[in-house]
């Protein structure tokens, strides 16, 4: 079986399109994967990286770019889905995967005129531009949320989000004495809570000797971040970015993060209690919909963006440093908030469009 998964962007599209593909190629080694993404977008690197076959289309960007960008991705979009036809054709998937962002549309455009099964994957509760363009082009949908089923009329199937096998084995984190949290803002980072965890060191040297950071910056504060941490002297690990998040979370005790449905999915796969900061030009304001549902079950607390400061933040993290038992909850909580068997399920949507090509 061949299966040609396109899109990405983010980590938010990438991870979540990974997982299904580990979950396809666990079940047979004869299954060939092909991913089609953007040279600009994170999945030129990560795929690679994982021993996939990737292969660049031109993508431009339709959400937070000028008008005249704008135009200029609509104008190039003919030839976008004359290259991605040309992969298709040749890679000759039984199933082409349109992961979200706006290289999957060409991919999914091009399968459809060529008559082969087509589906994508939707982590949000209020899908993004690209699937809901793509809406009436797929065969299925697999969607993270019941509210997305409207966005899909008749070709949604709800299957959870899928998260890569290694997040549900971290396991708990050293009981030392120490206390780690791990900070990350998404795939490019998050200005605002590397500013507010800035401001907040001050009022945290006091407990120097029990803190230890994992901090992944995005590209643009990654020097600034480390040398704050250092003129503090507290203990910190940071990097533009982390590869091996899963890895990172098997350290930590408490994650502050975003609201993204992928980063929750993989907060509640680790069972990890967490502070959320939901991103607040988020589309629909979909990120604070998120947390919101961690925030009613007790997995997470929710901190405004408007209202994060430094002073906060600290409070925060001592609070739930010298709470064990508040944190065990926490971690419960997110627990059930979990749908192990997520990828699995879109894995046998895939093999069904398959067995129908």
């Amino acid at each position: 079986m061949n299966v040609l998964f396109a899109g990405g962007g983010t980590g938010g599209h990438v991870f979540p399109a990974m997982a299904v593909a580990e979950e396809l190629v666990r079940r047979s080694g004869s299954t060939r994967l092909l991913f089609v993404g953007s040279d600009r977008g994170l999945e030129a690197r990560i795929i690679p990286q994982r021993g996939y076959l990737f292969e660049s289309i031109a993508a431009g960007a339709l959400k937070g770019t000028s008008t005249a960008a704008r135009m200029a991705t609509l104008l190039g979009l003919p030839r976008s889905v004359r290259m991605a036809g040309r992969i298709v054709k040749r890679f000759s998937p039984q199933v082409v995967v349109g992961i979200g962002g706006y290289a999957s549309a060409p991919a999914v455009v091009a399968a459809t005129l060529q008559g082969r099964p087509r589906m994508i994957l939707e982590q949000n509760a209020i899908p993004g531009l690209a699937n809901r363009l793509l809406a009436y082009f797929v065969t299925m949908a697999a969607v993270n949320f019941p509210e997305s089923l409207r966005y899909f009329p008749g070709n949604a199937v709800v299957t959870g989000n899928p998260v890569r096998r290694e997040f549900f084995r971290v396991g708990r984190p050293s009981s030392g004495g120490g206390f780690t949290v791990l900070i990350f803002g998404g795939s490019q980072g998050a200005h605002a809570i590397n500013v507010a965890m800035m401001e907040a060191l001050p009022n945290l040297v006091e407990w120097r000797s029990r803190l230890h950071f994992i901090h992944q910056t995005g590209e643009k504060d990654a020097a600034w971040v480390e040398t704050t941490y250092r003129a503090n002297q507290l203990s910190a690990e940071v990097r533009p970015f982390f590869d091996d998040m899963p890895h990172q979370f098997s350290r930590a005790h408490w994650v502050i993060a975003r609201a993204g449905a992928s980063c929750l999915a993989e907060i509640a796969a680790a069972e990890r209690p967490s502070l959320l900061i939901p991103f607040p030009s988020a589309a629909d304001d979909h990120q604070r919909k998120n947390a919101e549902v961690f925030a009613r079950r007790g997995a997470s607390i929710v901190m405004d963006q408007s209202s994060l400061n430094g002073e906060r933040l600290a409070l925060a993290i001592r609070l739930h440093m010298e709470n064990s038992e508040k944190l065990k909850q926490m971690s419960q909580a997110a627990a059930s908030l979990s749908i192990p068997d997520a990828a699995s399920r879109i894995a046998d949507l895939v093999e069904g469009l398959a067995s129908k090509a």
